[in-house]
């Protein structure tokens, strides 16, 4: 009888024992399948973050794309507005040029640089002014008398100076006016390039401001000898006063002036690339002459004919 409880213990334990490892096994199962599920779960968080990341870089590639077509379209809208601005100052300044040539005419042709001063006359009825070619004599009754200066190297050197001045701006003015028509962008001669047309605009332009320079100098040095003999101690002759010419002399050097710089600031600073489809030559001392090219030698072992 003991016997049999043995067995019974034994058989006892030993089902213990299998149910313990049962339940180890499907423990592990259990373990085995939560770390399959974690590991899909890190595949499909890897597989969202790349995703993710892909979708950001194509937006960032897009955006890079429309912030190049944006820069392209602003680029080439401030083209043409340069384009349109250097025209518009091309017709501006032309049109200044051509004004302060017509003062010039008006100034060299007056007789009126210099005024007889009313502070010593003891009348007021009467006038009296000189110019560059011609003295006049007025009266309140309307009647004019003038006389032309008889002696060229009689009279004084500012006179002469002035006088070869003022013929030269008027030239050199002239000359300006048909040089700024033949470089505008609006004008078309023959197959002239932009480049070359605005270097014609820019020679123009130098001569506008040439031309009021002249124009100053021969006013401003006329003007000085007339407040020098007015304020002079020692001068008894009759004191003049500053007329209008000399006025007009400065307000068209002064258009001469503001023309010219308009032409040359319309002109680029640098030439245009060349366009595609043609070659350019810079000749350099290290550039290599005419290089002939050669058929290369036959080889040894072929045969080759000459025909002559």
């Amino acid at each position: 009888m003991c016997a049999g409880l043995v067995d019974i213990l034994l058989c006892v334990q030993v089902f213990q024992v299998l149910q313990v490892f049962q339940v180890l096994q499907v423990f592990q199962v259990l373990l085995v399948f939560q770390v399959l599920q974690v590991f899909q779960v890190l595949q499909v968080f890897q597989v969202f973050q790349v995703f993710q990341v892909f979708q950001v870089f194509q937006v960032f590639q897009v955006l890079q794309v429309f912030q190049v077509f944006q820069v392209l379209q602003v680029f080439q809208v401030c083209v043409g507005t340069f384009s349109i601005m250097a025209v518009a100052l091309q017709v501006v300044g032309l049109v200044l040029g051509v004004v302060s040539w017509c003062l010039q005419s008006s100034c060299t042709s007056s007789q009126v640089w210099k005024v007889r001063s009313q502070v010593e006359s003891i009348s007021s009825s009467q006038w009296q002014y000189e110019g560059l070619w011609m003295s006049c004599a007025a009266t309140s009754l309307g009647s004019i008398q003038c006389s032309k200066f008889k002696t060229v190297l009689g009279l004084p050197v500012h006179l002469q100076v002035c006088r070869a001045l003022m013929i030269l701006s008027l030239l050199v003015g002239l000359a300006s006016i048909i040089v700024s028509i033949l470089g505008l962008k609006c004008t078309k001669i023959g197959r002239t390039s932009e480049y070359a047309k605005e270097q014609i605009a820019l020679a123009g332009g130098i001569q506008f401001i040439l031309s009021g320079l002249f124009t100053l100098i021969a006013v401003s040095w006329y003007a000085g000898r007339v407040i020098q003999d007015f304020y002079d101690p020692l001068n008894g002759r009759v004191r003049f006063e500053l007329g209008t010419g000399l006025y007009l002399g400065w307000a068209s050097s002064c258009l001469a002036v503001l023309g010219g710089s308009m032409l040359c600031c319309s002109c680029r600073r640098t030439p245009p690339a060349p366009p595609a489809g043609q070659f350019s030559y810079n000749f350099t001392k290290t550039s290599r002459g005419p290089q002939i090219y050669r058929a290369a030698p036959a080889s040894d072992g072929s045969s080759s004919k000459a025909y002559v």
